[in-house]
């Protein structure tokens, strides 16, 4: 676990620049982490991901950091990409996201399944996106990441497929409780990117099961008890990154 503090920064970095962070970042430099003049720190370019050495150069009137060097190293990276989940009810999805950022997971699609009990109306997703971005941005820095999971909200399940920019060599696996669903043992996983697809504790319906057939997705097992949505994407997670390591 990192304990590096680290803000990301729009738009490309220079070494020697002096940078005024946008409020979210101000506030927890200043509020959250309380940190005074000349503490070190990470700073993140969104843009290309790139890490820079920076120390806190100004508290007031704004809140601003001076670049000092570019790092060479990079941080690992998972080799899951998307993982699609069905929406939770409550603050589950708050947690899942946090969680899942920490993983390394680099997006992040929920959608509405049809035995979904969790709604989301039109008019209010998309303040459900800019909570789920800003829990995202703020997982990535507690885990040391160099780049901020992409998260959406679909209304259906043929939508968040789509979301899966799949390329040769890509493996897409659907968690499954179906006889002929396999342990990820027996599942040979290709040299790419490996995506994630979890239904609702309800499971998928017929209409469902056809799409993700036709989209050549493979059964996963975890095993045969029933597990909650979001612990079954945290423990497929779990399980992927165990096998096919970090980049």
């Amino acid at each position: 676990m990192s304990h590096e503090r680290r803000v990301f920064i729009d738009g490309e970095l220079l070494p020697g620049a002096t940078v005024e962070l946008p409020p979210q970042a101000a506030h927890y430099i200043s509020t959250v982490l309380r940190l005074k003049a000349g503490h070190q720190l990470v700073a993140v370019s969104k843009s290309s991901s790139s890490e820079f050495d920076a120390i806190v150069a100004a508290l007031a009137p704004t809140v601003s950091i001076k670049i000092l060097s570019k790092r060479r190293t990079k941080a690992p990276r998972s080799r899951i990409g998307t993982v699609c989940v069905a929406l939770l009810k409550g603050d589950r999805n708050d947690l899942l996201c946090d969680y899942l950022t920490e993983l390394g997971v680099a997006q992040i699609v929920f959608f509405q399944a049809a035995r979904s009990i969790a709604k989301v109306a039109p008019e209010t997703a998309s303040k459900k996106l800019e909570r789920w971005c800003k829990i995202a941005q703020s997982a990535a820095g507690q885990s040391g990441r160099a780049d901020i999971p992409t998260v959406a909200i679909k209304l259906g399940l043929e939508e968040a497929l789509r979301t899966i920019e799949s390329q040769t060599g890509d493996t897409v696996l659907c968690c499954s409780l179906a006889d002929d669903a396999k342990e990820l043992k027996s599942i040979e996983l290709g040299r790419g990117l490996v995506h994630l697809v979890i239904g609702p504790e309800g499971d998928f319906s017929p209409e469902e099961e056809t799409l993700l057939s036709q989209a050549d997705t493979q059964k996963l097992s975890l095993g045969p008890i029933r597990l909650r949505a979001e612990v079954a994407a945290l423990a497929a997670v779990c399980a992927v990154n165990s096998v096919v390591g970090f980049a």
